[in-house]
């Protein structure tokens, strides 16, 4: 199928061999899809939307709990010149669940409702960015995600289900990293303290909301490493809690100063 001109496709299902859109924008609005082409045979260098018909649906990613499943042949359909893929959207408030899932292109997972990461999330793509949007607090954190030099976003809050990795330089492996912020709440899931580990390579860390206040107390240590500036909280004092240990890592730049209780 080649798509001449930016295009929205709604249906109760939607079914591609392939794709070829060139520099046009699509919209796929469906409770059902199967893209059966095989890796990359979704071409194209606009940008992509996975939604359901209806915003209060629920999207599973990988296997996933989710009405609108997206499995892991679907997003290897995607080619990685596409200027980014959106799964949900400005639109969505239904739940979005992912299994642990590799992609390789800019990535957004977008709703207004429940955003829960079961497994890891990694992005192997040269620079492309993940961006993850949730509800204002509660959305869950259950693996690791990982850029290869991508920028690395997080807004809403977010409870720590596992020991928690967010790493920017693919580890090691793109050592210039990127910049990484989480602009809400991080705590824990359950009674469980967990650990946070952020590796940013040269790239900012900026911490946008109160760390380890929530009902089940600090996390068990945070660990930030970045060559350039950390943010945490724009606060003078960042509303932290560590059960262990705290430690930054070779960072230059204090706004505010990085004090933290527990530390």
């Amino acid at each position: 199928m080649t798509v001449n001109t930016s295009a929205v496709f709604t249906g109760s299902s939607f079914t591609a061999a392939g794709m070829t859109a060139g520099a046009n924008n699509l919209t796929i609005a469906a409770d059902a899809l199967s893209l059966t082409g095989g890796a990359g045979s979704v071409t194209g260098s606009g940008s992509v939307t996975i939604t359901p018909q209806t915003g209060t649906t629920s999207i599973g990613l990988a296997g996933a709990a989710g009405t609108l499943q997206v499995t892991t042949t679907d997003l290897s359909a995607f080619g990685s010149s596409f200027s980014q893929v959106t799964i949900g959207g400005g639109s969505q408030q239904g739940a979005i669940t992912a299994n642990t899932l590799s992609v390789a292109y800019p990535l957004q997972i977008q709703t207004s409702g429940i955003l829960s990461l079961n497994g890891n999330l990694t992005n192997t793509a040269i620079g492309a960015a993940v961006t993850l949007t949730g509800a204002a607090s509660a959305n869950v954190l259950g693996g690791n995600v990982v850029t290869r030099g991508g920028v690395l976003t997080l807004n809403g809050g977010y409870n720590l289900n596992a020991a928690v990795l967010l790493d920017s330089t693919n580890s090691g492996g793109s050592a210039n990293g990127a910049n990484i912020s989480v602009n809400g709440t991080l705590d824990n899931n359950t009674s469980t303290a967990r650990s946070l580990t952020i590796t940013a390579g040269n790239g900012n860390i900026t911490l946008g909301g109160n760390v380890g206040q929530g009902a089940f107390g600090g996390l068990s240590s945070l660990s930030a490493t970045t060559g350039t500036a950390r943010r945490f909280a724009p606060k003078p004092t960042v509303p932290c809690t560590v059960a262990a240990t705290m430690t930054v890592v070779a960072s230059t730049t204090h706004s505010p100063a990085d004090t933290c209780t527990g530390r």
